[in-house]
Protein backbone atom coordinates (compact mmCIF):
# COMPACT_ATOMS: atom_id res chain seq x y z
CA UNK A 1 0.00 0.00 0.00
CA UNK A 2 1.47 2.82 -1.18
CA UNK A 3 0.24 5.04 1.63
CA UNK A 4 1.86 3.24 4.70
CA UNK A 5 4.99 3.18 1.91
CA UNK A 6 4.95 6.97 1.94
CA UNK A 7 4.93 7.05 5.85
CA UNK A 8 8.19 5.26 5.95
CA UNK A 9 6.53 1.68 6.98
CA UNK A 10 9.10 -1.25 5.61
CA UNK A 11 8.07 -4.31 3.71
CA UNK A 12 7.78 -6.62 6.68
CA UNK A 13 6.24 -3.76 8.96
CA UNK A 14 3.39 -3.16 6.09
CA UNK A 15 3.05 -7.15 6.02
CA UNK A 16 2.60 -7.29 9.83
CA UNK A 17 0.39 -4.56 9.95
CA UNK A 18 -1.86 -5.55 7.43
CA UNK A 19 -2.72 -8.78 8.52
CA UNK A 20 -2.81 -7.14 11.89
CA UNK A 21 -6.13 -5.14 10.71
CA UNK A 22 -7.75 -8.05 8.76
CA UNK A 23 -7.57 -10.41 11.48
CA UNK A 24 -7.77 -8.34 14.24
CA UNK A 25 -6.70 -9.32 17.63
CA UNK A 26 -4.36 -12.27 17.28
CA UNK A 27 -0.99 -13.66 18.00
CA UNK A 28 2.68 -13.26 16.85
CA UNK A 29 2.14 -16.75 15.14
CA UNK A 30 -1.15 -15.90 13.44
CA UNK A 31 0.32 -13.03 11.88
CA UNK A 32 3.67 -14.97 10.47
CA UNK A 33 1.25 -17.32 8.94
CA UNK A 34 -1.01 -14.87 7.22
CA UNK A 35 1.75 -12.13 6.47
CA UNK A 36 4.47 -14.68 5.31
CA UNK A 37 6.76 -12.85 7.40
CA UNK A 38 8.87 -15.29 9.73
CA UNK A 39 7.86 -15.35 13.06
CA UNK A 40 11.76 -14.14 13.87
CA UNK A 41 11.28 -10.86 12.47
CA UNK A 42 7.28 -10.38 13.23
CA UNK A 43 8.27 -9.85 16.86
CA UNK A 44 10.50 -6.69 16.11
CA UNK A 45 8.43 -5.29 13.57
CA UNK A 46 5.60 -5.70 16.11
CA UNK A 47 7.97 -3.92 18.38
CA UNK A 48 8.84 -0.86 15.78
CA UNK A 49 4.77 -0.43 15.01
CA UNK A 50 4.11 0.29 18.49
CA UNK A 51 6.88 2.86 19.19
CA UNK A 52 4.78 4.41 15.98
CA UNK A 53 1.64 3.92 17.69
CA UNK A 54 -0.10 1.42 15.04
CA UNK A 55 -0.31 -1.30 17.73
CA UNK A 56 -0.89 -2.38 20.90
CA UNK A 57 0.43 -5.74 23.01
CA UNK A 58 -2.15 -7.45 25.78
CA UNK A 59 -1.47 -9.17 28.41
CA UNK A 60 -1.35 -12.93 27.99
CA UNK A 61 0.09 -15.98 27.69
CA UNK A 62 0.56 -15.91 24.56
CA UNK A 63 0.79 -12.77 24.05
CA UNK A 64 -2.05 -11.28 21.44
CA UNK A 65 -1.94 -7.90 19.36
CA UNK A 66 -4.23 -5.53 18.34
CA UNK A 67 -3.53 -2.43 15.29
CA UNK A 68 -5.14 0.61 17.23
CA UNK A 69 -7.66 2.83 15.40
CA UNK A 70 -6.37 3.24 11.91
CA UNK A 71 -7.74 6.76 11.19
CA UNK A 72 -6.26 8.48 14.31
CA UNK A 73 -3.13 6.30 14.55
CA UNK A 74 -1.94 6.83 11.11
CA UNK A 75 -2.84 10.61 11.45
CA UNK A 76 -0.56 11.04 14.40
CA UNK A 77 2.21 8.85 12.52
CA UNK A 78 1.63 11.60 9.36
CA UNK A 79 2.21 14.38 11.88
CA UNK A 80 4.68 13.17 13.91
CA UNK A 81 6.82 12.70 10.43
CA UNK A 82 5.83 16.35 9.36
CA UNK A 83 7.24 17.11 12.62
CA UNK A 84 10.26 15.85 12.51
CA UNK A 85 11.07 17.13 8.53
CA UNK A 86 9.66 20.34 10.54
CA UNK A 87 11.97 20.26 13.49
CA UNK A 88 15.21 19.59 10.71
CA UNK A 89 14.34 22.27 8.14
CA UNK A 90 14.42 24.62 11.75
CA UNK A 91 18.06 22.77 12.88
CA UNK A 92 19.26 23.84 9.09
CA UNK A 93 18.31 27.12 9.10
CA UNK A 94 19.41 27.73 12.41
CA UNK A 95 22.81 26.53 10.87
CA UNK A 96 22.66 28.77 8.26
CA UNK A 97 22.06 31.65 9.95
CA UNK A 98 25.16 30.48 12.54
CA UNK A 99 27.07 30.34 8.89
CA UNK A 100 25.43 33.69 7.54
CA UNK A 101 26.82 35.54 11.06
CA UNK A 102 30.15 33.95 10.63
CA UNK A 103 31.01 34.88 7.16
CA UNK A 104 30.25 38.33 8.13
CA UNK A 105 33.36 37.25 11.23
CA UNK A 106 35.55 35.49 8.84
CA UNK A 107 37.29 35.76 5.19
CA UNK A 108 36.55 32.94 3.52
CA UNK A 109 33.31 31.53 1.67
CA UNK A 110 31.45 29.26 3.48
CA UNK A 111 28.04 29.64 1.58
CA UNK A 112 27.66 31.27 -1.93
CA UNK A 113 24.13 32.16 -3.03
CA UNK A 114 23.09 31.80 -7.04
CA UNK A 115 19.35 30.99 -8.51
CA UNK A 116 18.37 29.70 -11.42
CA UNK A 117 18.49 26.07 -13.25
CA UNK A 118 22.10 26.63 -15.15
CA UNK A 119 23.79 27.58 -11.95
CA UNK A 120 21.94 24.91 -10.03
CA UNK A 121 23.13 22.18 -12.96
CA UNK A 122 26.90 23.81 -13.18
CA UNK A 123 27.26 23.03 -9.24
CA UNK A 124 25.94 19.51 -9.25
CA UNK A 125 28.59 18.47 -12.13
CA UNK A 126 31.54 20.33 -10.10
CA UNK A 127 30.09 18.55 -7.19
CA UNK A 128 30.49 14.90 -8.94
CA UNK A 129 33.75 15.74 -10.20
CA UNK A 130 35.04 16.49 -6.67
CA UNK A 131 33.34 13.33 -5.04
CA UNK A 132 35.00 10.41 -4.03
CA UNK A 133 33.65 8.56 -1.04
CA UNK A 134 30.00 9.42 -1.17
CA UNK A 135 27.45 11.24 -3.75
CA UNK A 136 23.63 11.45 -1.59
CA UNK A 137 20.85 13.36 -3.60
CA UNK A 138 17.50 13.58 -2.31
CA UNK A 139 14.71 15.40 -4.10
CA UNK A 140 14.56 14.74 -7.98
CA UNK A 141 11.70 14.94 -9.86
CA UNK A 142 13.19 13.79 -13.36
CA UNK A 143 11.12 16.87 -14.63
CA UNK A 144 13.70 18.12 -17.45
CA UNK A 145 13.99 14.78 -19.72
CA UNK A 146 16.63 17.26 -22.09
CA UNK A 147 19.06 17.53 -19.02
CA UNK A 148 18.34 13.53 -17.85
CA UNK A 149 20.93 11.95 -19.24
CA UNK A 150 24.11 14.87 -19.32
CA UNK A 151 23.26 14.55 -15.25
CA UNK A 152 23.74 10.57 -16.03
CA UNK A 153 27.38 11.62 -17.75
CA UNK A 154 28.22 13.78 -14.38
CA UNK A 155 27.46 10.66 -12.11
CA UNK A 156 29.15 8.09 -13.80
CA UNK A 157 32.18 10.29 -13.79
CA UNK A 158 31.67 10.45 -9.54
CA UNK A 159 31.09 6.89 -9.91
CA UNK A 160 34.35 6.25 -11.58
CA UNK A 161 35.93 8.19 -9.16
CA UNK A 162 35.10 5.61 -6.91
CA UNK A 163 32.28 7.57 -4.81
CA UNK A 164 28.93 5.40 -3.91
CA UNK A 165 25.89 7.20 -5.38
CA UNK A 166 22.62 7.46 -3.46
CA UNK A 167 19.83 9.12 -5.53
CA UNK A 168 16.24 9.79 -3.70
CA UNK A 169 13.05 10.48 -6.30
CA UNK A 170 10.51 11.70 -5.36
CA UNK A 171 8.11 11.06 -8.01
CA UNK A 172 8.35 7.26 -9.87
CA UNK A 173 5.19 7.48 -12.19
CA UNK A 174 5.59 5.02 -14.69
CA UNK A 175 6.94 7.23 -17.45
CA UNK A 176 9.93 7.55 -15.86
CA UNK A 177 11.08 3.83 -16.13
CA UNK A 178 13.27 3.48 -18.25
CA UNK A 179 15.08 6.51 -16.82
CA UNK A 180 15.13 5.22 -13.71
CA UNK A 181 16.39 1.82 -15.66
CA UNK A 182 19.47 3.32 -16.88
CA UNK A 183 20.49 5.04 -14.27
CA UNK A 184 20.79 1.90 -12.11
CA UNK A 185 22.47 0.11 -14.75
CA UNK A 186 25.32 2.74 -14.36
CA UNK A 187 25.64 2.76 -10.64
CA UNK A 188 23.39 4.50 -9.04
CA UNK A 189 21.27 3.22 -6.04
CA UNK A 190 17.64 4.85 -6.36
CA UNK A 191 14.84 4.73 -4.06
CA UNK A 192 11.56 7.25 -3.50
CA UNK A 193 10.23 8.75 -0.52
CA UNK A 194 7.86 12.08 -1.12
CA UNK A 195 8.95 15.28 -0.67
CA UNK A 196 8.21 18.45 -2.16
CA UNK A 197 10.03 22.20 -2.85
CA UNK A 198 13.77 21.60 -2.70
CA UNK A 199 16.31 19.11 -3.21
CA UNK A 200 19.68 18.30 -1.28
CA UNK A 201 23.05 17.14 -2.52
CA UNK A 202 26.11 16.16 0.04
CA UNK A 203 29.61 15.43 -1.51
CA UNK A 204 31.82 13.15 0.76
CA UNK A 205 30.14 14.89 3.88
CA UNK A 206 32.23 17.86 2.97
CA UNK A 207 30.53 19.74 0.38
CA UNK A 208 26.55 20.42 -0.51
CA UNK A 209 24.03 21.81 -2.52
CA UNK A 210 20.39 22.94 -1.13
CA UNK A 211 18.38 24.06 -3.86
CA UNK A 212 14.45 25.90 -2.87
CA UNK A 213 12.26 25.19 -5.80
CA UNK A 214 9.03 26.45 -4.32
CA UNK A 215 6.53 27.78 -6.49
CA UNK A 216 6.66 31.46 -5.15
CA UNK A 217 10.38 31.49 -5.95
CA UNK A 218 10.89 33.64 -9.94
CA UNK A 219 13.99 31.36 -10.23
CA UNK A 220 15.82 28.52 -7.90
CA UNK A 221 17.39 29.54 -5.30
CA UNK A 222 20.97 27.48 -4.62
CA UNK A 223 23.45 27.41 -1.71
CA UNK A 224 26.57 25.75 -1.70
CA UNK A 225 27.32 24.92 1.15
CA UNK A 226 31.52 24.23 2.47
CA UNK A 227 30.66 23.79 6.45
CA UNK A 228 31.81 20.14 7.28
CA UNK A 229 29.68 20.30 10.32
CA UNK A 230 27.01 21.35 8.40
CA UNK A 231 27.21 18.77 5.44
CA UNK A 232 27.54 16.23 7.42
CA UNK A 233 24.32 16.93 9.45
CA UNK A 234 22.36 17.11 6.05
CA UNK A 235 24.03 14.15 5.32
CA UNK A 236 22.79 12.49 8.68
CA UNK A 237 19.01 13.43 7.57
CA UNK A 238 19.75 12.22 4.09
CA UNK A 239 20.34 8.81 5.73
CA UNK A 240 17.64 9.34 7.94
CA UNK A 241 15.40 9.26 4.65
CA UNK A 242 17.29 6.76 2.62
CA UNK A 243 16.23 4.08 5.23
CA UNK A 244 12.61 5.06 5.37
CA UNK A 245 12.58 5.26 1.82
CA UNK A 246 11.05 3.06 -0.63
CA UNK A 247 12.94 1.04 -3.32
CA UNK A 248 11.57 2.18 -6.62
CA UNK A 249 9.85 0.32 -9.23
Amino acid sequence: MRALQALGLSKYERAVYLALVQLGKTTAQALSDASKVPITAVYPNLKTLAQKGLVQKLSGDPSYFEALDARIALRTLADRESENLMNASDEAAERLEQLERRERQEPQDIVELSYGFHASHQLLGELCARSQKSLHIVGWKFQTSKSKYEVLGFLKRAINNGAQVRLILTDIRPRLKQAVRNFKNAGVDIRFYPLHNFSIIVRDKQECKITLKNPGLENKLNLHITDADLCAALDDYFMGLWKKSKRSF
